[in-house]
């Protein structure tokens, strides 16, 4: 299991996609933190360091679904029937060590704008206390963001589409979590929760559905 896990994440950070989506989110984070240095003019939250983290939350749900959809190798049907013959493991095994790797994958992505963050921590004078509460609390969005991507992924061919399934079902589960509780611990764990049961869901289904090879390759 450990060996595919690290392939899977090999091959997803290799790709020029993972490298590109990363450079283009720390580039949007860190105009949005250099531009606004005195705060966005009429927003809720009066200090910087709080629009950065909205703003972080919001470029996220958009480029975690993206880059996992670019990168993941897709397996499905009865490619992902026969790949699981090859190396004599269950199809759920798979969609399982893919799940895993996605979420080391999108939270290797994350941290990419920690230093940023970092920076509008010291502008706006917050405590570091706040900061590594506001880092507990992000901690299950890659996890969300990787089981949304990967059922997208299998059930839909086409990258695009699958994009922009995951990052709407993402911003949903989002601002539903956000109207029973805002930005918190709370929030992390429902999505860590929720992600969690989304993937073990798919895993389940994925050994039913793909038992066996289609008709066509009888």
């Amino acid at each position: 299991m450990r060996a595919i896990i690290m392939r899977e994440l090999t091959v997803m950070t290799g790709k020029r996609a993972f490298i590109l989506s990363a450079v283009t989110y720390v580039m949007l984070l860190a105009g949005f933190v250099f531009a606004w240095s005195d705060g966005v003019p009429l927003s809720d939250t009066p200090s910087l360091y709080g629009q950065s983290w909205a703003v972080n939350w919001a470029l996220l749900t958009v480029w975690l679904p993206w880059t996992a959809a670019r990168c993941l190798q897709i397996d499905r049907g009865d490619g992902l029937v026969l790949t699981a013959a090859l190396i004599a493991r269950r199809p759920a095994s798979l969609l399982m060590a893919k799940f895993v790797a996605q979420i080391l994958l999108l939270a290797l992505f994350a941290t990419t704008g920690l230093p940023v963050l970092i920076l509008a921590q010291r502008m706006s004078a917050v405590p570091a206390e706040r900061l590594l509460r506001d880092l507990a609390s992000f901690g299950g969005l890659p996890v969300l963001a990787a089981s949304i991507t990967l059922a997208w992924v299998v059930a839909v061919e086409s990258r695009l589409a699958s994009w922009l399934g995951a990052t709407s079902s993402i911003a949903s589960a989002l601002m539903l979590s956000w109207y029973w509780q805002p930005l918190g611990l709370g929030v992390g764990a429902a999505c860590a929760l929720v992600g969690g049961a989304i993937a073990a869901s798919l895993a389940a289904l994925s050994d039913v559905s793909t038992l066996y090879l289609s008709e066509r390759h009888s």
